[in-house]
């Protein structure tokens, strides 16, 4: 009977959750430390060193991402300078900005249920969504996008409160979000939606929703301009919008929910629990908002994993919200999200740190630096290793089938020979 008790109280206490979350936050930074690189991260960190070295972004060299990323890494490489350390120390910078993620979820918890339970819940949900912990802890301009992306969430649900201030800081968020990366468009559509069914049921005013798009523009002012003044306008539309609008590569997102669904069971029925089990208005926006951020993935071409990471956040928090109001019983709660949840996220952090370390990616990598020089061109079609060297064309990467490259070429005539660019270098 003692056994049983000291079982119960184990499972009673909220202790075991703050357990569990900080476990699986260190596999997070052991993953962040020696997981893989992916090629997208090693095209953020090159496309730094190229900014860094006195290349245009879409002038000088192909890209079709917004650039606030590549310019705030690029003062910090040059402090660090070209080594693979620099490279792990992105990845720690990154890792924070995730703990930032899951601190900004809490708090849009604690808006929308006043529950501690809820929001802790909600940490733990969103950091066992295999997606979302694989690709928020990359060098990525989506994880820095997120994070302003949920804190323009934030201010937004604080509708009820008058104060200016929480409108200008939302629309700055949000503008901030858009800087690095173009994907906050489907969040900006999102807010929009929503505060013109506020301004019809008249929760807001036509005047807040004015100042809020103004302010939201005046953030953009300063890189507007900065492309306005170079004169470029017309490469940053091409590369940013017309190649992505147009990209031949193209599959359905089904596969990728489906495949989510298989690995994060649990979070995905807890979540449609939630959402019926949503009653005041605020917890009703919130869940607009998740299903228009879901949907606007179906409108992609090429609807990648990390197109979902705004999502995850908001799915989580309501999935806490529907754990919390199924299932009445502390011991059952804490069970469910410490031993169906969390183990299966926990088996696939130490299956990366065994099958995937980055040992080998950081040897070429070094390889490179060591027996070559600055002024030396590397032909480096796929991201691999030549992350701190020239390149031999503007397209420098997303050469394979139906990327960039082709995309470009069924666009406007561009003649590219790999065999003749080596030649020539």
């Amino acid at each position: 009977m003692k056994k049983e008790n000291k079982l119960i109280n184990i499972l009673s206490d909220d202790r075991l959750l703050y357990l569990v979350l900080g476990g699986i936050i260190l596999l997070v930074l052991s993953n962040s430390l020696y997981g893989r690189f992916s090629r997208d991260e090693l095209e953020a960190i090159h496309s730094s060193w190229k900014i860094l070295n006195g290349e245009i972004v879409y002038v000088d060299f192909f890209q079709h991402h917004h650039p606030f990323l590549y310019y705030t890494l690029a003062p910090l490489l040059k402090v660090f300078g070209e080594s693979t350390l620099t490279l792990v120390f992105f990845r720690v910078i990154i890792f924070v900005l995730y703990i930032l993620i899951l601190w900004i979820t809490y708090n849009i918890a604690l808006l929308l249920f006043d529950s501690k339970k809820t929001g802790l819940l909600s940490l733990i949900l969103l950091s066992c969504i295999t997606t979302f912990f694989v690709k928020a802890t990359q060098v990525r301009p989506d994880v820095p996008q997120v994070f302003f992306g949920l804190v323009a969430i934030y201010f937004f649900t604080q509708y009820k409160t008058k104060s200016v201030k929480y409108t200008v800081l939302g629309a700055f968020s949000l503008g901030i979000s858009f800087l690095f990366l173009q994907k906050a468009l489907f969040l900006m559509i999102a807010i929009l939606l929503l505060q013109l069914v506020r301004l019809y049921t008249k929760r807001t005013t036509f005047t807040t929703i004015y100042v809020y798009w103004c302010c939201f523009i005046l953030s953009l002012l300063p890189y507007l301009y900065y492309i306005f003044h170079n004169g470029f306008m017309s490469d940053y539309v091409l590369y940013n919008w017309i190649i992505n609008i147009n990209f031949l590569d193209s599959f359905s997102p089904i596969r990728g929910l489906v495949r989510s669904y298989k690995q994060n069971p649990v979070v995905w029925t807890f979540f449609a629990l939630g959402v019926l089990f949503s009653r005041r208005y605020i917890v009703k926006e919130a869940c607009a908002l998740s299903f228009i951020l879901l949907l606007a993935v179906f409108l992609v071409k090429a609807p990648y994993e990390q197109y979902y990471m705004m999502f995850f956040p908001l799915m989580a928090i309501i999935a806490g919200h529907g754990l919390v109001c199924t299932i009445n019983n502390k011991i059952a709660i804490n069970s469910i999200a410490s031993f169906a949840v969390a183990p299966v996220a926990m088996i696939i952090f130490c299956d990366n740190l065994v099958m995937t370390k980055n040992t080998h990616q950081l040897e070429k990598i070094e390889y490179v630096i060591s027996n070559t020089n600055r002024n030396d061109y590397v032909y480096d079609g796929y991201i691999k290793f030549n992350v701190f060297r020239k390149d031999i064309d503007f397209f420098w990467y997303s050469i394979h089938p139906n990327a960039g490259l082709e995309t470009y070429q069924s666009l406007y005539p561009y003649h590219y020979s790999s065999y003749e660019l080596i030649d020539r270098f």
